[in-house]
C-alpha cells in the first residue's frame, strides 16, 4: 500500500530529529519538526484507515467527529472482519490522535516537551506494531 511506504519514509526522514530527542530535549525549531512528523505519521494512519474502513465496511463518514468514529471501528470485530489493530495499541493511538488535534490548531510555541515526549520517543515502535498489523489486515483481506 503507497501510503505505508510514505510513513516508511517520513519516519526514515525524522530520525535526526529522534535521535536528537533521545538524548536532549528539543530547541524550538526541532520541536516544530518533530510535532509536523508526529502529525504526518497520524495522518498517514487515518488515511489508510479511511481506505480500509470505505472498502470493508461501507463506512461513510459526514460528521464532525470522523477521526473518532474511524479509530474506534478499527478496533472493532464485525461479521465481515477481525479488527483492524491488536487492542494494546488503543491508547497510544489516541495519543497521537490527540496531539495530532493540539499540533494541528495550535502555534507551535504552545508545544510542550514533556506532553510529547513519551509519543516521541515511541514513535518507531508504535509505528513497527501499527504497520505490522496493517500488513497482515491487508494481505488477510487481500486488499
Amino acid at each position: 500500500m503507497h501510503e505505508i511506504s510514505l510513513i516508511d519514509e517520513m519516519i526514515l526522514a525524522s530520525k535526526p530529529l529522534l535521535e536528537i530527542a533521545k538524548n536532549r530535549e528539543p530547541d524550538y525549531g526541532e520541536k516544530c519538526g518533530i510535532a509536523y512528523n508526529m502529525h504526518s505519521f497520524y495522518y498517514g494512519i487515518e488515511k489508510i484507515l479511511l481506505l480500509l474502513l470505505i472498502s470493508e465496511d461501507k463506512l461513510t463518514v459526514d460528521e464532525s467527529k470522523w477521526h473518532k468514529t474511524i479509530l474506534a471501528k478499527s478496533f472493532e470485530k464485525t461479521d465481515s472482519r477481525d479488527p483492524i489493530f491488536r487492542d494494546e495499541l488503543r491508547e497510544p493511538l489516541k495519543d497521537y490522535l490527540n496531539f495530532r488535534h493540539v499540533s494541528r490548531n495550535s502555534y507551535g510555541s504552545v508545544l510542550v516537551w514533556d506532553k510529547m515526549k513519551h509519543l516521541v520517543l515511541s514513535l518507531e515502535t508504535t509505528y513497527e506494531l501499527v504497520k505490522s498489523d496493517l500488513m497482515f489486515f491487508i494481505e488477510k483481506h487481500s486488499i
